[in-house]
């Protein structure tokens, strides 16, 4: 039988066409790139939020690391620029705000380098501008360790004293322009003449400053005398802080000097007489002086002298001379000392003993360089599984690796590269790029890590994360590493809990910058020509009597780069409206500009009103004058502020193929890469630094 036919109608199924498929596509590529255009700004919070977080971290970790060690804390860190004048190195403290990240120059070249008006190299932009202007430390105080071989085991054949690693190193060190000074306790100055026999001579630990203020002033030092036990004695080198003033074509200017090391000497074949001083006049000194310039004679209140290390050669070390030295790495900034300082006290009429110290003063190399100090953890055990390789996190991450270029787009400056100019090259069996910005400082030898040793892994530095895991570990928890050491050997080393310090830089710009008021300050009296208040000292408006300066009576004016500090006063002494002489006894204070200037009085040679200051009607409203009556109306004025300050800026700038960028023009590349530093600031009141005398 013949089957039935489907009545129902025939059904097809449609698909979906090829165009069709791609208007979908276009329609949600649309709503794709709309949402998005929502959504950076979003991004770019979250990723603001992040870093302000990751610097209020930075931040917060250095301040703490500040009030564990306060005995670290330096006199100052100050601006401050280098230059040549007539041969002489001179050390000039620079008139700086410290929202001012300009450098003090005229151009930057197609390499990067800054140049003054003369086309003269300055040095890298960037160790000169931004977070660098504050870079010089002055003071940083380190008492004498025990001694120690510089090697993992006692080693005869290795230098032997007492290591130190400075505390904001990497340092600039140039052997060219030696900018590293090292000296013990500041003298302490007797008043008087020249001495007119032996027994007057000042002790070892005076000095006599005669004719201060004129151009016939001198300086009365101890010298070394022959003894029984050291007929030949080894000379006396002394370092010196001034202010002098000089006459430059019928003007007085003062300047700021700091004589390195080398540039006083005192030995026994000076004393002729054999009375145990020398007599050195001022103007004989290197002060840096062209030839239209005469001297006229020093501030006495700046004047300070100490006794300075001498640098020498490990194997130099003599028993008899404590005060001697040694550059261990004058880049990453270890220095070794003579063991014979060691566990050695001073003693001055009407004090208690104090521990024989050094102090150094040097400049950073670069505060975008960060550091963390940490010990080599033991390798851990998962759970059922082998031995895991020991890691430490750093804080910033990503890290800056081996191809990446700085903010001008010109390959960044390696931290290994510090390694290649101390040693003259890398190294044998040192495998990694010369190019890399990280390395690992052993804190107890001095010597540096192998990232790689002949081609056997011994650190992986994840750059991404800035996870620094070490590799060369045993279950039995004996991992092992290789040391170059200060001498160039290469020597293996167990890791595990050994002290170090990581150098590193972040991929963006971050810096951790520190800075330090002055630990005290000195008045500041003025004389026609000379310029406003300088490093370390503040002027009572309208105290010279004369007008030189002007400036409100009732305020105290302080250098540019003392604004937003905080001091201490021990005792201010004012005059109020009814001419009563009062005291305010302990006060601190906030150093500020004032929000209206032009009602202070102008100077006949001089204008303090754009300086930051402090006004005693801050404390005392009825406080008219301060109170010239007194010898010192503002006493015991000290520095006790230290901020540290988190920078960060992610922007880039172009270098011209050739010529310079123009800094005096406004709104050039690089003036426009300055605007976006991003800066964290944290202060914190500590204790410390205060000067050793």
């Amino acid at each position: 039988m013949r089957p039935l036919l489907s009545l129902r109608p025939f059904s097809r199924r449609r698909g979906t066409s090829l165009v069709e498929l791609l208007v979908v596509i276009v329609v949600f590529l649309i709503g794709i790139l709309a949402v998005a255009q929502i959504f950076p700004g979003g991004f770019r919070i979250l990723a603001g939020t992040r870093a302000r977080s990751l610097a209020s971290t930075l931040a917060t970790a250095q301040t703490q690391r500040l009030t564990a060690r306060p005995d670290l804390l330096p006199e100052a860190i100050l601006p401050v620029r280098t230059e040549y004048v007539g041969g002489t190195r001179v050390v000039i403290y620079e008139e700086k705000s410290p929202t001012d990240y300009a450098p003090s120059a005229q151009g930057i070249d197609p390499t990067g380098t800054a140049v003054d008006a003369g086309g003269s190299p300055l040095g890298k932009w960037g160790q000169i501008s931004g977070p660098n202007t504050f870079r010089r430390v002055v003071g940083e105080t380190h008492r004498i360790g025990a001694p120690r071989f510089l090697s993992p085991t006692p080693d005869s054949s290795k230098p032997f004293g007492g290591l130190v690693t400075l505390e904001y190193g990497p340092m600039d060190f140039k052997t060219n322009a030696d900018t590293l000074a090292v000296y013990g306790r500041d003298m302490f100055r007797r008043t008087g003449e020249v001495p007119t026999s032996p027994i007057d001579a000042p002790r070892a630990y005076e000095y006599i400053l005669v004719n201060g203020s004129l151009p016939s002033a001198e300086i009365v030092l101890p010298a070394p005398v022959p003894t029984v036990a050291e007929p030949a004695p080894l000379p006396y080198d002394y370092v010196a802080f001034m202010a002098i003033y000089v006459n430059d074509g019928g003007d007085v200017v003062r300047r700021e000097i700091e004589l390195p090391t080398g540039n006083l000497t005192v030995t026994d074949a000076n004393d002729l007489t054999d009375v145990g001083y020398v007599r050195v006049p001022i103007n004989t000194l290197p002060l840096g002086l062209t030839g239209s310039q005469t001297f006229l004679g020093v501030d006495r209140d700046s004047f300070r002298i100490a006794r300075a290390f001498r640098r020498v050669a490990p194997t130099a070390f003599s028993p008899n001379d404590p005060y001697q030295y040694s550059v261990v790495n004058p880049f990453l900034g270890t220095l070794l000392f003579n063991p014979a300082g060691y566990n050695r006290f001073e003693q001055r009429p009407g004090e208690a003993r104090q521990p024989f110290a050094a102090r150094v003063n040097y400049d950073v190399y670069d505060w975008r360089i960060l550091h963390e100090d940490f010990r080599i953890p033991r390798e851990r055990f998962d759970t059922g599984a082998a031995a895991t390789a020991p890691s430490v996190r750093l804080a910033i991450s990503p890290l800056r690796a081996t191809n990446d270029t700085g903010a001008d787009g010109l390959p960044a400056r390696s931290i290994e590269q510090l390694i290649v100019d101390r040693t003259g090259g890398l190294p044998a069996g040192w495998s990694t790029p010369a190019q890399d910005h990280f390395v690992l400082l052993d804190l107890e030898t001095g010597g540096v890590y192998y990232e790689t040793y002949n081609g056997r892994p011994l650190l992986d530095v994840n750059k991404s994360t800035g996870r620094v895991r070490f590799l060369s570990y045993s279950a039995t928890g004996d991992s092992t590493g290789w040391l170059l050491l200060p001498d160039n050997s290469s020597v293996e080393v167990k890791t595990a809990n050994r002290p170090v310090r990581a150098y590193y830089s972040g991929k963006d710009e971050w810096a951790v910058q520190v800075t330090r008021a002055p630990a005290r300050y000195t008045r500041f009296i003025p004389t026609n020509g000379s310029p406003r208040p300088a490093t370390g000292t503040y002027y009572i408006g309208g105290s010279d009597g004369q007008g030189i300066l002007g400036g409100s009576v009732t305020r105290l004016y302080f250098p540019p780069a003392d604004a937003g500090r905080k001091v201490t006063i021990g005792r201010i002494s004012y005059v109020t409206s009814l001419g009563e002489h009062r005291t305010y006894e302990g006060g601190d204070f906030v150093i500020k500009y004032t929000k209206n200037p032009a009602l202070d009085v102008i100077g006949l040679n001089g204008d303090v009103r754009a300086l930051p200051s402090i006004d005693v009607k801050d404390v005392a409203s009825d406080a008219v004058a301060f109170d010239d009556a007194v010898a010192e109306p503002a006493n015991a004025v000290r520095g006790a502020s230290v901020v540290v300050r988190v920078f960060h800026n992610d922007a880039k700038f172009a270098l011209p193929p050739n010529g310079t960028i123009d800094l005096s023009l406004t709104g050039n590349p690089f003036d426009r890469y300055l605007r976006q530093w991003r800066v964290d600031t944290k202060e914190t009141f500590l204790d410390g630094g205060e000067p050793l005398q």
